[in-house]
């Protein structure tokens, strides 16, 4: 910190020159302005910008702890209450409405030494505070805390998670309490019905912590709504695909870089002779004709090479009872889900 702003209410004019001379003896950077009243507490507060208010109790007309409950309507500003005439109830009074700290003056010059440290102390731990909320209520990812299931805070991507409109709308709710699991440390899933009995699919992450004084659990949450959608969609479109390999006339196999097969459908085993069990596994090699292998071989590199498919090339599949059949191919590239070429896709039909 370069510069503290102190903002000083007293209505004894003898404490200005005690409260700025010591205090910036003791702390340079502790800049300290002085008014007499708490009306100019508030012209203060509304024109400038200052990191902290130390207000005497007893002020002609309001006290100190009438002026924090003002200023803290509109401004949560650190308050230090510095006052002579205070006790206990005071002292409890001003905890009570949010003041930060209570200091008594003293007549041993000393004392500056202590409120400049409290001064120091409250406007670095509202910085800290101000830092930690930004950085939690920024973060892209939903957290949430819960004490006895409920929850008792959220982030604005929780709130956005649960498709609330305010914080309000969540606390003390237990939208996780269909997963009690949800409460022991670790990792969970959760299956959830949301607004207009939309499905909504959570991965959660648990974690025990102490929360108010209280026993809570710290959650982060993911929603993985799209993506189970997009899973389930794809299943469903390799199932259709699949299906469809299965019932197609053509020999439809996939092989490897290597040039093993992976996969072949029911076509492909009429047209060899071979079952699946036997073909998996297999180096194409040995159900190519030799004479045609150096030409296969051309073919998935230059498949390889462009990407791009070859169509209708012929050439000599040896069956298992030893038999030629001329077969007409189609060589495609082979991706994985980052769309790089991990083998190929043939199809095959028998000329």
């Amino acid at each position: 910190i370069e510069v503290i702003r102190v903002l000083h209410v007293d209505d004894d004019p003898n404490q200005y020159e005690f409260i700025k001379f010591f205090l910036n003896q003791i702390d340079p950077i502790l800049q300290v302005h002085c008014v007499a009243t708490p009306d100019e507490v508030f012209e203060e507060l509304e024109k400038n910008k200052y990191d902290c208010l130390v207000t005497d109790f007893q002020m002609p007309e309001m006290n100190g702890i009438e002026l924090s409950t003002k200023v803290r309507e509109k401004n949560s500003i650190p308050i230090i209450l510095y006052t002579g005439q205070g006790s206990e109830e005071v002292a409890e009074a001003a905890f009570t409405i949010g003041i930060d700290d209570y200091i008594r003056k003293e007549m041993d010059p000393s004392h500056y030494q202590v409120l400049a440290k409290r001064i120091r102390h409250v406007v670095e731990k509202k910085q800290a505070e101000t830092l930690y909320e930004n950085v939690v209520e920024q973060a892209r990812d939903a957290m949430c805390i819960l004490i006895d299931g409920k929850i008792v805070f959220a982030n604005h991507s929780a709130i956005q998670l649960f498709r609330q409109n305010s914080l309000e709308d969540l606390i003390g709710t237990n939208p996780l309490s269909k997963n009690r699991d949800i409460l022991k440390p670790g990792f969970h899933r959760l299956e959830m019905e949301g607004k207009n009995s939309e499905k909504q699919y959570l991965e959660i992450s648990s974690s025990p912590m102490t929360y108010s004084g209280k026993d809570a659990i710290l959650c982060f949450l993911w929603d993985m709504t799209e993506k189970r959608i997009l899973e389930q969609e794809k299943k469903i479109s390799q199932e259709r695909f699949r299906a469809l390999v299965e019932i197609s006339q053509d020999g439809i196999a996939t092989i490897d870089l290597p040039g093993y097969v992976t996969f072949i459908n029911d076509a492909f085993t009429e047209l060899t002779g071979y079952s699946k069990e036997e073909l998996i596994g297999m180096s194409y090699k040995k159900t190519t004709l030799e004479d045609d292998i150096e030409s296969v071989f051309r073919i998935f590199n230059k498949v390889y090479r462009t990407g791009k498919p070859n169509k209708s090339c012929l050439w000599t599949t040896v069956c298992k009872d030893g038999t030629h059949r001329l077969i007409e191919h189609s060589a495609f590239p082979l991706r994985n889900d980052k769309g790089e070429i991990i083998g190929f896709r043939g199809v095959g039909r028998d000329v």
